[in-house]
């Protein structure tokens, strides 16, 4: 019998496979895999279809040659009232319950073209809240992705050029 895992390690696993998946087919099933059929996205502020945003991520992603997931300040709550959590203290949210997950994840994508010899790269900032529910095991996993925010900064990270060496001054005298 395998354990359950919580939300915010299942959506670290699932979304990093979907950022980092090198083929159509697999970004496909992936992406089937995390959202809900019917999930509500909002994206910057904006309402969002769940395919709109299907596309979005795709075209972002797919100039990439690979792709690597980074994430920061991985939080989990409950959806319930303040009132629910007090009652409840002595509980933690189980795989079983809904809960929102919060994190700050990097995607740093290597692209396919070249500047001074090293791979072109692009990197999104991501802030994200999402409601996952359903319940699972390793073998079963029911979770999906209900309500998304997504809020997104596309940057080109900054090029480091070598440093010369110094040239050491030289005196007049020779040993």
């Amino acid at each position: 019998m395998s354990t359950p895992v919580d939300h915010a390690t299942w959506l670290q696993s699932h979304l990093t496979t979907l950022c980092e998946s090198e083929s159509e087919d697999s970004f496909h099933g992936s992406f089937d895999s995390v959202f809900a059929p019917g999930c509500q996205v909002i994206v910057n502020h904006t309402p969002a279809s769940i395919d709109e945003f299907k596309d979005q991520l795709r075209t972002n992603l797919g100039a990439s040659v690979s792709a690597k997931t980074s994430w920061e300040n991985v939080i989990t709550a409950s959806p319930r009232s303040p009132s629910e959590d007090n009652q409840e203290s002595s509980q933690g949210v189980t795989s079983d319950q809904a809960s929102i997950v919060a994190a700050f994840v990097t995607i740093t994508r290597s692209m396919k073209f070249r500047i001074r010899a090293a791979p072109a790269q692009r990197q999104s900032l991501v802030h994200l809240s999402a409601k996952i529910e359903g319940n699972g095991t390793e073998e079963a996993d029911g979770r999906r992705i209900t309500s998304l925010l997504w809020t997104s900064v596309e940057r080109t990270p900054p090029i480091h050029f070598p440093t010369p060496h110094a040239v050491a001054a030289q005196t007049g005298s020779q040993e």
